[in-house]
């Protein structure tokens, strides 16, 4: 087997903050919990995001409340981005940023979940965020007791090829889902070798790889259809 690679979070910062007054709404259902509105704001290019805005979604996720907050923000061109905070329970957030009106940009619509909120600056930034589905995929598994994949017996040589890239993002989140859920996360335009790749599967390592280099394409190991191994590369 071989492959040719092109070469080349911190703690989250807690501080005390005062929950505004802010407005709340109800999802239709007596069951549902009141949402803590923290407004929706545009801003201009440059422009920092409201203290008064994050100090109320940042209140409600310390005290493990439901509360929502948008904002458009401005490029440096001067295409606007989109992106919702929504709180959720132990100290997570769900954040959707809508790249759509980005013209040098290509994600479209990206949704993660996000813990460790630091500093506020144009947006809100967190310590470490995942892709929601990746997340949802992982607590479905564990709902039903899957367990990860046993170790790929590939695994070795291409440890020893990510060694030599500086570029290669190791994804140990994706290890113990299934072949179809990492096939999810991966879909979108264009052709599917430059989104989604299996370098290996069971103890078959022989698989013929191209060394074109694309930095979200993810690259699975697989034992039993489950990810043994993975890396975006």
């Amino acid at each position: 087997m071989t492959a040719t690679l092109l070469g080349g979070c911190s703690d989250p910062e807690s501080s005390s903050r005062t929950l505004p007054t802010a407005s709340t709404s109800t999802t239709p259902g007596a069951s549902s919990p009141p949402v803590l509105d923290c407004g929706t704001q545009t801003q201009s290019q440059g422009e920092r995001l409201s203290e008064k805005a994050a100090d109320c979604l940042l209140g409600a996720l310390a005290a493990d409340k439901a509360a929502r907050l948008q904002h458009t923000f401005l490029t440096v061109e001067g295409d606007p981005i989109t992106r919702t905070y929504r709180s959720l329970t132990s100290g997570r957030v769900e954040v959707t940023t809508d790249n759509t009106q980005d013209s040098f940009g290509s994600e479209g619509v990206v949704s993660e979940i996000c813990i460790g909120p630091r500093e506020v600056v144009t947006v809100i930034d967190f310590a470490v965020c995942e892709d929601r589905h990746t997340v949802e995929a992982r607590a479905r598994n564990a709902a039903i007791g899957m367990r990860p994949a046993v170790p790929s017996p590939c695994a070795a040589d291409w440890d020893a090829v990510m060694k030599q890239s500086r570029l290669a993002i190791a994804r140990p989140d994706l290890v113990g889902l299934n072949l179809a859920d990492v096939r999810e996360l991966a879909k979108g335009p264009g052709p599917v070798f430059r989104r989604f790749r299996i370098l290996g599967k069971d103890d078959d390592c022989g698989a013929a790889v191209n060394d074109d280099y694309q930095s979200k394409r993810i690259n699975v190991l697989l034992v039993k259809n489950k990810v043994a191994w993975a890396y975006n590369f």
